[in-house]
């Protein structure tokens, strides 16, 4: 969902295979591989980008909800019901749900997973996000940038070894997005999203 999307994003995210993520995206519910334990998940203070854009990265509160089942239909909607879906998705267990502010107006959201494995036991820790998106009319001011750097940040500061992510084929600018990151698209998923688009699985490997 991932936006940038996610951007708008970044439509990506959701993940596992492809029956079974259509269906989880359908009903809004997930069956979760084990988190991994991480002390103080939501202790990491406010992050900023450069002073001038005054964007600020905090954890969702459940007054959020609303905000992002409106961001999601207007930039996801194309994907499947993710209006209905995303905020049933902000609390649960091993989930990081993150909000972008301007002058204390929310402008974007992402949306991580912390899962010790996805399908394929060795790959080790890894950060999965779910759905990244940024409003219509504050997207380009740096706020995916923003959001993608906390993402990352907070990746390597807790030693995850990779983050992992699905953004749709025909998302051109989501795709160039996550390159800048160093993101590498590692396979095609047929008929990935709810309203049949196929999708990338994009990774990135952290040093």
């Amino acid at each position: 969902m991932t936006r940038s999307g996610r951007t708008r994003g970044s439509e990506e995210v959701k993940g596992g295979k492809k029956n079974k993520a259509n269906g989880q995206a359908r009903t809004g519910a997930r069956a979760w591989p084990e988190s991994r334990p991480v002390n103080n998940l939501f202790s990491e203070p406010v992050v900023s980008a450069k002073p001038a854009t005054q964007i600020k990265i905090r954890r969702a509160k459940r007054a959020d909800a609303p905000f992002v089942a409106a961001l999601a239909g207007k930039v996801l909607s194309e994907y499947g019901l993710y209006d209905k879906c995303l905020p049933d998705w902000l609390f649960l267990d091993g989930i990081v749900s993150l909000i972008a502010e301007m002058r204390r107006r929310p402008v974007g959201m992402a949306i991580i997973h912390l899962p010790e494995k996805m399908d394929n036991p060795g790959l080790g820790f890894i950060v999965y996000i779910l759905a990244m998106a940024v409003s219509p009319t504050f997207q380009r001011r740096g706020v995916g940038h923003a959001l993608m750097r906390w993402i990352i940040n907070y990746a390597i500061k807790n030693k995850f070894e990779y983050i992992v992510l699905h953004t749709a084929v025909a998302n051109h600018q989501a795709i160039n997005f996550y390159k800048k990151y160093n993101f590498e698209v590692t396979r095609l998923v047929r008929n990935y999203y709810p309203s049949g688009q196929d999708a990338f699985t994009m990774f990135l490997t952290l040093d």
